[in-house]
């Protein structure tokens, strides 16, 4: 039996929350549905209350340009500044470098000095993050250094289950970005990308035009899919496993995505609106922080559209081509936040909360998914 008080808190009802089959708003949600916690598990809505109306709403901003609206009381899993800055020392590898630092200062000053006990002892506990309301968020936006105070966690990448897909992830990925938009064609001139097509099944012909080449049987496929002249990523792609939606990645970065010969970073650009926000998505599914930006592409000097880039790092292979793959830059991003920019009231909008089964009582929120805080209202 579900017992629900009257909650004091709730996000707003037109918020997206993300299911294995898409998306629905947190105000379309009922008891029995399967949504995503923040390690990218699949958990139950186990209770849900009425829609509320005339609580204290506000907006939060994230450093991502990403905006949630939540009421005053609507609860939040933050890590302060205090808190990074102690996950940082409190670590092994921090005490280690610490104590080999100081006797190669030792050696060097030719000191005979006995090391600082503290030196042994055993690194303090990593602290934990803390919950708090929009309210207290707002009220200490910013640490004593004049430094954004709170920031949330990203998401792991989603757990979900191989899927039967019509195409082949790879195979699609490279197609929306160096296939003809009406068929079969491909216009590239990388053959390792051509090779792994060959790989999973389809026959490569050579056309008569330069780096172009058809791809037997796709035209069929792409048609059933939709995809002719409407290219998009998919929803089943993007529900995808974690490695189906690794390949479809690395079929997009082969194609469109390049990588930077100073640092490593990984940037995918494109003139769709459609691709850029599914790959947005796709980006977010895999747990991969992504930062967006827009500009003019040109053509001989004229501007002939809009353009899209999409900068990351990943410690997972973006990409499949020897050459790029060689020189990106893959890291363990251990410390990985979403910062909160901003909080401000604005009017009061209709209001709802939930309770999840997770483990971490946490849920994901907004198209970026973003960890929030549920209700306990059983």
């Amino acid at each position: 039996m579900v017992i629900i008080n009257e909650p004091e808190e709730g996000l707003d009802i037109n918020t997206i929350i993300a299911t294995p089959s898409g998306w629905i708003t947190i105000g379309g949600l009922k008891i029995g549905d399967i949504i995503f916690s923040d390690d990218g598990t699949l958990c139950n809505v186990i209770a849900t209350s009425e829609i509320m109306n005339n609580h204290d709403c506000y907006e939060i901003e994230f450093s991502d340009g990403s905006k949630i609206i939540a009421d005053k009381n609507h609860l939040w899993e933050t890590y302060t500044h205090d808190i990074r800055i102690k996950s940082k020392l409190y670590t092994v590898e921090r005490r280690n470098q610490r104590r080999e630092k100081s006797r190669k200062e030792n050696k060097e000053k030719n000191i005979n000095f006995k090391e600082k006990e503290w030196l042994y002892r055993e690194p303090l506990p990593i602290p934990k993050p803390i919950i708090l309301t929009t309210e207290k968020i707002c009220e200490s936006l910013y640490s004593k250094f004049k430094i954004l105070n709170h920031a949330v966690k990203f998401i792991k990448p989603l757990n979900l289950e191989t899927k039967s897909l019509a195409i082949d992830p790879y195979v699609l990925g490279a197609w929306l970005g160096d296939g003809h938009s009406n068929g079969d064609g491909m216009t590239n001139d990388d053959f390792e990308i051509l090779e792994h097509f060959i790989h999973v099944g389809y026959i490569v012909k050579k056309r008569k035009a330069k780096f172009s080449y058809g791809i037997s049987k796709l035209r069929k496929e792409l048609r059933l899919n939709n995809l002719l002249k409407n290219k998009h990523i998919p929803e089943e792609y993007l529900r995808a496993s974690f490695d189906q939606r690794l390949s479809l990645l690395q079929g997009l970065m082969d194609t469109d995505g390049t990588v930077r010969k100073g640092n490593g970073s990984c940037q995918f650009t494109t003139t769709s609106i459609k691709i850029r926000d599914g790959i947005l998505e796709l980006l977010r599914s895999i747990g991969v922080p992504a930062k967006y930006s827009e500009g003019n592409a040109k053509l001989y000097g004229r501007i002939t559209s809009k353009k899209y880039n999409i900068d990351f790092l990943t410690e997972y292979p973006a990409f499949r081509l020897s050459r790029k793959l060689n020189i990106q830059k893959r890291e363990n991003f251990r410390f990985s936040y979403r910062f909160i920019k901003n909080v401000k009231k604005i009017e009061s909008v209709p209001v709802r909360c939930i309770q999840v089964n997770s483990l971490s009582n946490m849920f994901l929120c907004g198209k970026e998914m973003i960890p929030t805080y549920n209700s306990m209202l059983i």
